[in-house]
């Protein structure tokens, strides 16, 4: 959940660059994050966050976008300066994860889940707001725009003049109006007038449309020329999207097209291709599992004991 680390207030002590310039910049990031070697957008748009400018990036997966984000914070922790990053994802899973990344980098990171905040005797938004090191909440867009912890925090001038970082992942959620994750993504516009003039804002995304970005940019605040436009080619070569048109319904508990997930000459559980299947709504995904175990229970039975075959 939360975890503290020595905080760089020394700079001096491992980096003998001047404190700003781009070695030593580079060279507290590699410290952090124990790499012997930067990824060109990390350290190019990197430093246009240590200079305070808002950033909206589209890169690949993979690329190294969340040290990117954490950057700002990084190098402000190695300067012995105070403040808060709220850090919004689209899950709570993603919450704990990119808050363990965010400790490994030495910041004092905590996941605001409806889990963790609840947890007897531990008042996660008191301690965000204390301190005189470096805070990373990680948060849903709900839990930031309609949780009463959150809100009642930023009613306090001592708590919300400290937010120096608003970084917002998966970004193109605001604009995809199918998924679930689209209305909590758009209530995040009104931050922009509640947060400190001063907040530096990132969004970053794996998969948005130059159109999308736009569209996106303008609703949360990143208007032209007052904003750094990180674009980076999203194709990936060893992706390929084929379309394939459904031949049977999706209406009942019954999933015909996915049938061959299970294959009908199967005769062991080695012969199930490793597969992924997204569906829309939770209980889509239970219905699925449930044919799915069910036509392993037909297909080869001596395993359809073996619940771990699929999963939700």
């Amino acid at each position: 959940m939360q975890s503290s680390s020595a905080p760089l207030n020394d700079p001096d002590s491992t980096n003998k660059h001047a404190v700003n310039t781009p070695e030593w910049f580079e060279s507290v990031l590699k410290s952090a994050s124990s790499l012997s070697e930067l990824r060109p957008l990390q350290l190019k748009y990197g430093l246009e966050m240590n200079q305070g400018k808002d950033v909206f990036m589209a890169s690949p997966t993979g690329s190294g976008k969340t040290l990117f984000m954490l950057s700002g914070a990084i190098a402000a922790q190695a300067r012995g300066e105070p403040g808060i990053a709220f850090f919004v994802v689209p899950t709570k899973a993603l919450a704990i994860q990119q808050a363990n990344t965010a400790r490994k980098y030495g910041l004092r990171a905590m996941a605001l889940t409806h889990d963790t905040v609840r947890q007897p005797g531990v008042n996660l938004f008191a301690e965000l707001g204390r301190g005189d090191d470096i805070r990373v909440a990680v948060m849903s867009p709900q839990m930031l725009s309609n949780g009463e912890g959150i809100a009642s925090c930023l009613k306090q001038t001592a708590f919300k003049t400290q937010v120096r970082w608003m970084l917002i992942d998966e970004v193109h959620l605001f604009a995809d109006e199918t998924s679930i994750f689209n209305g909590p993504y758009k209530a995040l516009a009104p931050m922009r007038d509640i947060l400190p003039h001063e907040t530096q804002w990132t969004a970053v995304s794996g998969s948005i449309t130059p159109a999308q970005a736009l569209e996106v940019g303008k609703a949360l605040g990143f208007h032209p020329g007052h904003y750094i436009n990180a674009w980076y080619n999203l194709d990936r070569p060893n992706i390929y999207y084929i379309p394939r048109i459904l031949s049977h319904p999706t209406s009942s508990s019954t999933f015909l097209d996915l049938a061959f997930l299970i294959p009908f000459d199967a005769t062991s559980i080695q012969d199930i291709p490793t597969a992924i299947v997204f569906a829309d709504a939770i209980r889509t995904g239970q219905a699925i599992m449930g044919f799915l175990d069910l036509l392993l229970e037909i297909r080869l039975p001596q395993y359809a004991h073996r619940k771990k075959v699929v999963r939700l």
